[in-house]
């Protein structure tokens, strides 16, 4: 018997050792759910900080291939055609490409 099991021994008593264990144990697990999720719970989010950078620097049709990428890696996005219609109005003035873009978030997001 080590010295931390005679120390736990002596002030919690031999019960509280046996009991106390799982308890512990079990309380550890339900504390590791909060930082590590079950896989059925996480969603993956796709990352547009290249797309987004393109924008910065002001190269929107970049920027706009860039989200295509994303539109092709993750199919169920929304928000990449939502950028892709603000980046045609504000900047590119194409309503066609915006609508486009719209319609097709609309039709995901149903």
């Amino acid at each position: 018997m080590g010295v931390g099991s005679v120390a736990i021994d002596t002030f919690f008593g031999r019960p509280f050792f046996i009991v106390g264990f799982f308890i512990l144990r079990k309380a550890g697990n339900k504390a590791a759910q909060l930082y590590m999720p079950a896989d059925e719970n996480v969603r993956v989010v796709p990352e547009c900080s290249i797309a987004e950078a393109r924008v910065k620097e002001g190269k929107y049709p970049e920027a706009i291939a860039e989200y295509r990428q994303v539109i092709e890696k993750f199919p169920a996005d929304v928000y990449a055609h939502v950028r892709i219609a603000g980046l045609a109005t504000e900047h590119l003035h194409d309503l066609k490409l915006a609508e486009t873009e719209l319609l097709a978030a609309q039709a995901k997001a149903v």
